[in-house]
């Protein structure tokens, strides 16, 4: 009688056990799924470009900002000594690129962005 209690006790046991395991894939499934970047997302692009003055010559240290269709600034940067600058992982859509320079001008270029594709950019800057 005491075996069979014990096979019992370990049937039982087994199945909790195995219970508790499909719960346990159950509920981490959705958070795997969550941590990454979903199949369907696109893929983020970039933009790049140059900053030149109205004479066409690259201008270093220029202001550049990123603004989405809500006409939010969502990243800035400034051009290198060439005059060029890079926004990386961006995602794809419409797009306002702005630069400026004290003393040199403003200026701005509307752009969108395809999945996973880099867009050239040029600014030229001009006297308000």
């Amino acid at each position: 009688m005491r075996s069979q209690n014990r096979r019992s006790f370990v049937r039982s046991m087994s199945l909790a056990i195995a219970a508790a395991i499909a719960t346990l894939f159950t509920l981490a499934a959705p958070v795997t799924s969550m941590a990454g970047p979903s199949e369907d997302a696109p893929r983020p692009g970039r933009i790049a470009g140059i900053v030149v003055n109205s004479e066409r010559q690259p201008v270093a240290g220029a202001q550049v900002a990123l603004i989405n269709a809500a006409g939010e600034v969502v990243r800035r940067t400034e051009t290198s000594a060439e005059g060029r600058y890079m926004f990386e992982r961006v995602h794809p859509g419409p797009w306002l690129v702005r630069a400026r320079k004290v003393d040199i001008g403003i200026g701005q270029e509307r752009t969108a962005v395809r999945p996973g594709e880099t867009v050239r950019v040029p600014v030229m800057l001009r006297r308000p």
